[in-house]
């Protein structure tokens, strides 16, 4: 298992020239963690050998644009099942370190009918080509998303329960992003199933909940 996160950690490059990086990751630390970042209190505990925490309501409309700049709307995503997270390209670590284990999951599944998705949480300054290069170049099944302002990003987070704070930055223009960093699992019909917060996600952790997820979709979390 831990040679397995080593290497997905591994999969996703710098962001960019100009901001440090982790050694032992690659992974970018140019931003700071804002203090007093927002928990979120999730509705469902972890139900028998789930990994991640099972909820069940309807998805939130999600209807944005990707880096090509097409319209991509959950809605037309219905039969597949979506992994959504919200980040930015100057995260310290944690929106790497998903998205890099996010990467090697799908890369073990090659599901065709899986999609993951990243809301950019800083369209100001996480641009189209960035983007693509950093997320949608990885995989077909790869898209990011461009909300049209922060504003419009921090709304759409908080329809999902995860809540984005946006601080003054250190040199008077650039805002640092404080967010739950919370992994969103949504299956076919359009429900929200899973949540993983950021100390759950694992590429273990996921395929052991895909492959239970074959099998369960329909009576997970029963009413």
């Amino acid at each position: 298992m831990e040679a397995r996160q080593q290497a997905a950690e591994r999969t996703f490059p710098a962001c960019g020239a100009g901001r440090r990086v982790l050694v032992t990751g690659g992974l970018c630390a140019a931003a700071v963690l804002l203090p007093g970042v927002i928990n979120l209190a999730l509705a469902g505990p972890t139900v028998g050998a789930w990994h991640g925490l099972v909820l069940k309501r309807p998805s939130p409309a999600v209807a944005l644009h990707d880096t090509n700049g097409l319209p991509v709307a959950l809605e037309d995503l219905r039969g597949q099942t979506i992994f959504l997270m919200f980040g930015y390209l100057r995260c310290p670590e944690r929106c790497h370190t998903q998205a890099a284990t996010l990467h090697a999951f799908a890369t073990a599944v090659e599901a065709p009918d899986v999609r993951f998705l990243f809301v950019a949480l800083d369209p100001d300054h996480d641009n189209a080509a960035e983007l693509a290069a950093y997320f949608d170049a990885r995989d077909p099944r790869f898209r990011a998303l461009l909300p049209p302002s922060r504003s419009a990003a921090a709304a759409l987070a908080e329809q999902f329960r995860s809540p984005v704070h946006y601080g003054p930055g250190d040199d008077g223009r650039v805002q640092p992003v404080a967010h739950a960093g919370h992994v969103f699992v949504i299956d076919p019909g359009g429900v929200v199933r899973l949540v993983y917060p950021a100390g759950r996600l694992s590429v273990d952790a996921l395929l052991a909940d895909w492959q239970r997820a074959q099998t369960a979709w329909n009576t997970l979390l029963e009413t």
